[in-house]
C-alpha cells in the first residue's frame, strides 16, 4: 500500500473543489486499513475514508490528516436474495446487477452516483425507496477500538439522509454492506414524479427492469451527470417544518408540494428555491443552479470551496428570508 503526501483533493470530489490532503492512500482490503490506521496513529493524524466523492466537499484548507480512498471490491451471494458487497463497488452497477436478477428493493435508486460504502452513510433514497429498507448490516473498522465490528440495521440510527455513520465521520470505516432484496415487485401508486412518467408513457410493467428504465429516464431529464458537469446531485435536504408554518405557506401558495411526516411536513427544497428565483441561476463567481433542477448546485468555473459556500449562503439566506425555512446541505463538508 502506498501512502502519498500532499495530494490535491479536488479530483476526489465531484464538485471539483478543495485543498490538499496531507496524506492519501488507496484501500483495497482490511489489511490496507490496518496499515493506514497504524500509520496515522504513529504520525498523530486524523483519518477519513471516502468513496467516489459524489457527496463530499473538501474545504480550501484540504485535510490535515490521512484520506483513504475506498476501493474494496467483491460481491458475495449469501443466498435468500442476500448479498454482501465491498464498499468500493460502484453503487449503480450493483443496482443493475440486482435488477438483472429480477430482484426488487433498490431499483428506484438507479443512477445514484457513488460507491456502495456511501449508501448507508447518507441513507440514500429516491422515488420512495431508501437503503435502510433493504440493508441488514454494515461491516466496519472502528478506528477508536481498532477492530472490525458488525453494525446491524437497527443500530444504524437511520433517518432522513442521516445515520450513525454520518454522525461519526472518521470513526466507522465501512468495509462491506449486506442487503436483502425481494422477489415481489413494487406496487403503484409510486412516488409522484415517477408515477407520472409511467402513466404518461403508458407503462403498466412494474418489474425491477421497467422501474429502473423509468427512473433513469426521469433522472437524466432533470439531473446533470457528475462525470460531465461538476455537481454533487441534490445539494439541499428537503426540510421538515411544523404544521403551523406549513399552513401559513399554503395560504399564500396553495400549490406548494408537501408530504405529511410523523414530525411535521416535508417540503420540496427545489420548490422553495424555484420560488426564490434560483432556477438556472448563474453567479459571477462560477457557481450556478442547474437549468432543470434548482436543487442541484453546479460548478461552472469556480476555483475555490469558498466560492461554493458563498453561493450556498445566497440561496439559503433568500429561502430563510422569504419562507422562514433554513435549508441544510446534503453533501458533507470536510
Amino acid at each position: 500500500m502506498n501512502i502519498l503526501k500532499d495530494q490535491n483533493l479536488a479530483k476526489y470530489s465531484s464538485m471539483g473543489l478543495g485543498g490538499d490532503a496531507k496524506y492519501l492512500s488507496e484501500i483495497k482490503n482490511l489489511e490496507d486499513i490496518e496499515e493506514a490506521v497504524s500509520f496515522a496513529e504513529e504520525h498523530d493524524l486524523k483519518t477519513i475514508m471516502i468513496g467516489g466523492g459524489n457527496n463530499l466537499i473538501f474545504s480550501d484548507k484540504g485535510y490535515d490528516g490521512l484520506v483513504m480512498i475506498n476501493d474494496i471490491k467483491g460481491i458475495s451471494d449469501l443466498g435468500d436474495n442476500t448479498f454482501k458487497v465491498g464498499a468500493g463497488e460502484d453503487w449503480d452497477e450493483f443496482v443493475k446487477f440486482t435488477v438483472d436478477k429480477n430482484l426488487s428493493g433498490i431499483e428506484c435508486l438507479s443512477k445514484i452516483p457513488g460507491k456502495m460504502g456511501s449508501a448507508p452513510i447518507q441513507n440514500i433514497g429516491a422515488y420512495g425507496q431508501e437503503i435502510k429498507d433493504t440493508l441488514t448490516e454494515v461491516e466496519v473498522f472502528n478506528t477508536e477500538e481498532n477492530k472490525v465490528e458488525i453494525i446491524k440495521n437497527y443500530e444504524s440510527e437511520f433517518s432522513y439522509r442521516n445515520s450513525i455513520f454520518k454522525k461519526n465521520i472518521g470513526k466507522y470505516l465501512i468495509l462491506t454492506i449486506t442487503v436483502k432484496l425481494n422477489t415481489e415487485y413494487i406496487k403503484p401508486p409510486l412516488y409522484e414524479s415517477l408515477q407520472k412518467y409511467m402513466d404518461e408513457n403508458n407503462i403498466s410493467d412494474y418489474s425491477p427492469a421497467s422501474i429502473r428504465r423509468a427512473v433513469i429516464s426521469v433522472r437524466m431529464a432533470k439531473l446533470p451527470d457528475p462525470k460531465e458537469i461538476k455537481n454533487c446531485g441534490s445539494f439541499f435536504i428537503n426540510p421538515i417544518i411544523s404544521e403551523e408554518l406549513q399552513q401559513e405557506i399554503i395560504r399564500e401558495y396553495p400549490d406548494m408540494p408537501n408530504w405529511k411526516q410523523e414530525n411535521g411536513y416535508k417540503i420540496s427544497a427545489a420548490w422553495l428555491l424555484d420560488k426564490c428565483g434560483f432556477k438556472d441561476f448563474h453567479y459571477d463567481n462560477g457557481m450556478a443552479t442547474w437549468k432543470n433542477q434548482p436543487l442541484v448546485v453546479v460548478n461552472e468555473h469556480a476555483k475555490t470551496t469558498s466560492d461554493l459556500l458563498e453561493f450556498r449562503d445566497i440561496l439559503t439566506d433568500s429561502v430563510k428570508n422569504k419562507f422562514g425555512i433554513e435549508l441544510k446541505m446534503e453533501p458533507v463538508l470536510i
